[in-house]
């Protein structure tokens, strides 16, 4: 059977660099290993930058300014044209409602998958519904917790919903050996 080759286009409004934008990382370095395409969009001085290009993914670097939100949504519409985006996806509020929307309307069809990496919790308005049930194809959470408070508390359908929690790679963290003399 041959599998096809994605890209993946990863967006993250956020300019810092933590948690979220690690596992960002990670993920893609992973997905890039069994040979898709990987795509970084962010904004102008964001944290996840550096990281993208020591890790030699394509990167786009645009605005996400909500007084740019036009602009946004039609820069990833072509994106996802120029590239031929198999799969958006999302992390950070703002930029879930960008690429959502243009993954949405635009003609290539993007699979759209939202990725919840937060743990508090989600308000219960129309919007949060809007960007987490009916904007992505799929949502992703990076612990049970989260996935469980967004069915039980937010009343999102579960089926739609997966959890695939953030591990931790035995190869750069491991336990050093007891220090005996450290009780002495």
């Amino acid at each position: 059977m041959i599998k096809k080759k994605l890209t993946i286009l990863h967006t993250e409004s956020s300019t810092g660099w933590a948690g979220q934008e690690m596992r960002i990382i990670l993920e893609a370095r992973e997905m890039k290993k069994r040979g898709h395409r990987i795509i970084i969009a962010a904004q102008p001085g964001s944290g996840i930058i550096p990281a993208a290009d020591r890790e030699g993914f394509e990167k786009k670097i645009f605005n996400m300014r909500k007084k740019d939100f036009i602009i946004s949504v039609i820069s990833l519409m072509k994106i996802i044209a120029e590239y031929r985006v198999d799969i958006v996806n999302t992390h950070s509020s703002w930029d879930s409602w960008i690429a959502s929307i243009a993954g949405r309307i635009s003609r290539f069809r993007p699979a759209i998958l939202r990725t919840r990496h937060l743990s508090t919790p989600v308000n219960t308005g129309i919007l949060s519904r809007i960007v987490y049930q009916y904007l992505p194809h799929l949502v992703i959470t990076t612990g049970d917790f989260i996935r469980d408070r967004l069915v039980n508390f937010n009343r999102f359908p579960g089926e739609k919903i997966i959890s695939v929690p953030t591990g931790v790679d035995q190869e750069v963290f491991y336990p050093r050996p007891l220090n005996h003399d450290l009780r002495k």
